[in-house]
C-alpha cells in the first residue's frame, strides 16, 4: 500500500506571499486615503454652495438688507464660515476677535447695519442668529455643518467662508474661498490665494 502525501507551502513561500500582500496594501492605502479625501472635499463644496444659494436667495427676497446709503467707501456683507473645529478656524477670528462658533464649527456674521429678517446686525464679529436661522429655515442641519477636508497642508482646507454683499466698485457679489488655521480670513487676503475660490458679479 502506497502512501501519498499531500505537498503544503514551504515557509519561504508563504513569506513571499505575505511580502506580496504587505506591498499590495502599502500601494492601496494611500490611493484609498486620496479618494476618501476628494470625497470630503466635494461634500465641503457642495456645502459651501447650498449655502451661497441660500445667502444669495435671501438677498434677492428683501430677507436681507444692505444699508441703502451705500457708497464706494464702504463694504458690507452677510457671511458664513465653517471650519474643522474651533481652533481651525481664521487665525484673526480666535486671536483679535475671539469669536464664539456654534457647536464649535459654525459662525454666521453679518457687518454692522445690514438687515435680516428686520433684526439690525450690531458688529460683525457678533453671531448672528437670524442668518443661523436662514439656514436652518432652508433644511441645513447646522448641527452637521462643518470642514470634513483633513488636510489643509495637502491641497484641502482647515475654513470656508461663504460671503454675500456690496464690495466698493463692484456691486453686489457672492464669495466663496478658503484657507489655512494659521492664516487670516479677510476676503480681501485670500481672493487669488485660495484654492476654493469663487467671485461673481451680481450687479
Amino acid at each position: 500500500m502506497v502512501r501519498r502525501f499531500k505537498k503544503g507551502f514551504t515557509l519561504a513561500e508563504l513569506l513571499i506571499v505575505v511580502a506580496i500582500i504587505a506591498v499590495l496594501v502599502a500601494i492601496s492605502i494611500p490611493i484609498f486615503n486620496s479618494q476618501l479625501e476628494k470625497s470630503r472635499r466635494a461634500v465641503d463644496l457642495h456645502t459651501a454652495r447650498t449655502i451661497e444659494s441660500i445667502l444669495a436667495n435671501a438677498v434677492n427676497d428683501g430677507t436681507i438688507q444692505f444699508p441703502s446709503k451705500m457708497n464706494n467707501s464702504s463694504n458690507y456683507s452677510v457671511f458664513v464660515a465653517i471650519a474643522r473645529d474651533k481652533n481651525n478656524f481664521p487665525l484673526d477670528y480666535i486671536t483679535k476677535y475671539n469669536i464664539d462658533p456654534k457647536n464649535d464649527t459654525l459662525f454666521c456674521g453679518a457687518d454692522k447695519s445690514v438687515v435680516i429678517n428686520n433684526v439690525t446686525s450690531t458688529n460683525w464679529d457678533k453671531y448672528q442668529t437670524e442668518v443661523e436661522n436662514l439656514l436652518i429655515n432652508s433644511g441645513l442641519n447646522i448641527n452637521s455643518l462643518k470642514v470634513t477636508s483633513k488636510s489643509a497642508n495637502n491641497g484641502g482646507w482647515d475654513w470656508i467662508i461663504v460671503n454675500v454683499g456690496y464690495v466698493k466698485k463692484v456691486g453686489l457679489v457672492t464669495r466663496i474661498y478658503s484657507g489655512e488655521a494659521n492664516k487670516n480670513g479677510d476676503a480681501s487676503l485670500n481672493l487669488g490665494n485660495t484654492n476654493i475660490e469663487k467671485l461673481i458679479n451680481r450687479q
